[in-house]
């Protein structure tokens, strides 16, 4: 069997919608959610990606200083 090395250099995590939840919601979060402006569907989106992007510094500071 060939050893193949794989290069982790340009994976990133698979793109995740909203829409993509809408079969396991409620119907009337999904309605709920189909009525709110694009425009505020984008900022919520941004808020939860700065959080992640929060949350992964937080995790990178904590895991160096305890090296």
């Amino acid at each position: 069997m060939e050893n193949k090395n794989i290069s982790k250099k340009g994976i990133t995590k698979p793109t995740i919608e909203l829409d993509d939840f809408f079969e396991l919601l409620d119907s009337k979060i999904v309605e709920k959610i189909k009525n709110t402006s694009i425009e505020s569907r984008n900022r919520i989106s941004n808020n939860v990606h700065q959080y992640e992007y929060d949350i992964d510094g937080a995790k990178n500071i904590i895991s160096f200083l305890n090296k």
